[in-house]
């Protein structure tokens, strides 16, 4: 029997639904058919939805953490029944809110949990950070499919470390953005050859500091693949990649 099961970031399906609308009624009735559309899109037996709870070890981790300029504005102009919305699809029975994890490290193990268990998922999301996941993706907002191989999805995570996150507030390199780091990851045939990159650059960048501060952001970009699985590099990695 052939079953594919979607995995859904529902965050990203909330602030769709309430997009031009003026009442919760509406936007509810929208979350319900965008979700259901997504579902039929991709021949989904099943969804599993994961909705971002309200709290969040990454916020305890970095003050800053998702406090960029543009998320503080796009704050503002929430409606006030935003949390009802949530509510609303936090209590599909095919949805779970996270604790102390966001959204994005839920899928992430499913993935991992279907890939142990040989079965066919695909990721339903806008959010360009699950491009660590290798496989199937269907990006709701541009409603197209794309596969992600294995080593596009390493180059994704080393891209990330490199470039930081501007919408999570999350600095990488000064310097680095989208272009330059897919210039300084480009031939890179392995994980090690990537990691050493990213190692090299952060200490020619910042000195004493590259390995601070590489830590500190690979904490908060890394999504986990299973409960308490945070980004790790040894100072001895760390070391042994910079005298290259």
């Amino acid at each position: 029997e052939y079953l594919m099961i979607g995995l859904v970031d529902g965050d990203g399906f909330i602030y769709f639904a309430y997009w031009k609308k003026d009442n919760l009624t509406a936007a509810v009735a929208h979350l319900h058919e965008l979700i259901d559309n997504a579902k039929n899109e991709n021949f989904c037996d099943y969804l599993a939805i994961a909705v971002g709870g309200s709290d969040n070890w990454r916020n305890d981790f970095y003050w800053g953490y998702k406090k960029s300029v543009g998320r503080e504005n796009s704050r503002k102009t929430m409606p006030e029944w935003l949390p009802d919305l949530k509510a609303e699809l936090a209590n599909r029975s095919d949805a779970i809110l996270t604790d102390n994890i966001e959204a994005d490290d839920v899928i992430r193990m499913w993935a991992e949990q279907c890939k142990a268990h040989n079965k066919d998922y695909i990721v339903i999301s806008h959010d360009k950070d699950l491009d660590c996941i290798e496989g199937l993706h269907f990006d709701p907002r541009k409603w197209r499919n794309y596969h992600v191989s294995e080593e596009q999805s390493d180059v994704s995570y080393w891209k990330q470390l490199l470039m930081g996150d501007g919408i999570d507030n999350i600095p990488g390199i000064k310097g680095i953005g989208p272009k330059k780091a897919d210039k300084l990851l480009e031939g890179l045939q392995t994980h090690e050859e990537r990691r050493r990159l990213v190692c090299q650059e952060y200490y020619k960048v910042y000195g004493n500091e590259g390995y601070a501060n590489l830590l500190a952001n690979g904490r908060l970009l890394h999504i986990m693949r299973h409960v308490n699985d945070y980004f790790s590099l040894s100072k001895e990695e760390y070391e042994k990649a910079i005298s290259c």
